[in-house]
């Protein structure tokens, strides 16, 4: 098991501490998903681009028509793959005390996600803003 994270003028709270834990352990599952949804997406693209290219259409689709469809999930997929990562170092930020700002930021990030995003996003700050707490991030 983890020890608690600590301050430099002592030891954070057992509530605090444990609730560090439980949002590292969110941010986590949230990472995970992300990655999950951007495996999604990429086979959709390549299951949409097989479709279309086997598909026995009466005419063929317009290519700016296939490239922007392609873009677009495309950019939904590196949009998905870089919160996920965020997400992860986010979790590995809680747990060892790291920098505040990229907490910050990745909540500020994740509050654009509705609703599991925002719930874990506003739970963010209002856990790492705490005067207990915030001492310990860098």
């Amino acid at each position: 098991m983890d020890t608690p994270p600590q301050i430099a003028g002592g030891g954070v709270s057992q509530n605090d501490a444990e609730h560090i834990r439980m949002l590292s352990v969110f941010h986590y599952v949230l990472g995970g998903l992300g990655i999950a949804v951007t495996v999604v997406t990429i086979f959709m693209i390549v299951a949409g681009a097989g479709f279309v290219s086997q598909a026995n259409l009466p005419e063929e689709p317009p290519p700016v028509a296939l490239a922007a469809f392609s873009l677009i999930f495309l950019g939904a997929a590196a949009y998905s793959l870089l919160l996920a990562i965020l997400n992860l170092l986010e979790g590995q930020a809680l747990k060892s005390g790291g920098s505040r700002t990229l907490i910050y930021v990745v909540s500020a990030l994740n509050c654009l996600n509705v609703p599991i995003g925002t719930v874990l996003g506003v739970f963010t700050f209002i856990v790492v803003s705490r005067e207990t707490v915030s001492g310990q991030f860098r």
